[in-house]
C-alpha cells in the first residue's frame, strides 16, 4: 500500500512537526509514504495520481468515525447509509456521469465554456 500525503503550506510549530514525523516514521513501517508540499489548495490535485482514492483532512475539521462519514455521505447524496457503507467496503470508481447518478455532483460540466468567467483564463 502506498500513502501520498499533500499538505498545503508547512508545518511550523515544532512539536506538531515532530508528532507528524514519528507518526510517519511508525506509517513508513507497514507502507510506503510520500510527502509533498503545496503553496496553495488549488495545487493539490495536481499531486494526486489518477485513480487514487483522496481522502481530506483539515485543521478546522473535527474527528468523523466510519458511520458517520457513511452517514454524512447519505445525506448528501440521497444514499441510503446501508448503501454507502457497502460501497465504501470495496475500491469503486465514478465516471462523471455515474457520480452525478449517485449523487456526489450535481451537474457534469463537458466543456470551459460552460463556466462563466469574469476575464481571460490564463
Amino acid at each position: 500500500m502506498r500513502y501520498r500525503i499533500v499538505a498545503v503550506g508547512r508545518v511550523k510549530d515544532e512539536g506538531v512537526r515532530s508528532a507528524c514525523n514519528e507518526y510517519l516514521k511508525r506509517l513508513r513501517h507497514y507502507a510506503k509514504v510520500e510527502e509533498t508540499e503545496v503553496k496553495d489548495e488549488a495545487r493539490i490535485l495536481g499531486c494526486i495520481p489518477d485513480g487514487s482514492r483522496l481522502v481530506a483532512l483539515s485543521r478546522m475539521g473535527e474527528a468523523w468515525t466510519s458511520r458517520t462519514l457513511a452517514e454524512r455521505t447519505a445525506f448528501h447524496t440521497g444514499q441510503s447509509v446501508e448503501q454507502i457503507e457497502r460501497d465504501a467496503d470495496r475500491d469503486r470508481w465514478f465516471t462523471a456521469e455515474q457520480a452525478k447518478d449517485y449523487g456526489f455532483v450535481d451537474h457534469v460540466i463537458r466543456s470551459a465554456l460552460e463556466v462563466p468567467s469574469v476575464g481571460p483564463v490564463s
